[in-house]
């Protein structure tokens, strides 16, 4: 969120961040990727975040890895639960964001 604000503010300057976009993973606590051309632009994304430690450095992610580190758990989109967070996929409130409060087994709803 806080670099979604730093985004926000750098825009409104009218010197908006060179980044295209940012992740973070629930399967990979403690990481979050952050695409640029540059690693000069991350590294200036994350300048002044509390919750970030630059100092570690940004690393690249190798181009093998790239596609396995942004990839949907299968076996975990499986495994819906009550009171759980999910993505509606089609109807009036496609891509909404959904508190699971009931789950049809039987209908696989």
């Amino acid at each position: 969120m806080q670099l979604l604000q730093k985004c926000y503010n750098m825009a409104e300057r009218g010197t908006p961040l060179a980044i295209k976009s940012a992740v973070c993973l629930d399967h990979l606590k403690g990481f979050f990727y952050v695409e640029a051309f540059r690693d000069s632009h991350v590294m200036e994304a994350v300048r002044g975040l509390r919750t970030i430690f630059p100092s570690k450095g940004a690393r690249l992610v190798p181009l093998k890895e790239r596609p396995a580190a942004v990839t949907v758990n299968r076996a975990a989109k499986a495994a819906i639960e009550r009171d759980s967070w999910v993505r509606v996929r089609g109807g009036l409130y496609k891509d909404d964001l959904a508190k699971v409060v009931d789950v049809d087994f039987a209908g696989g709803r």
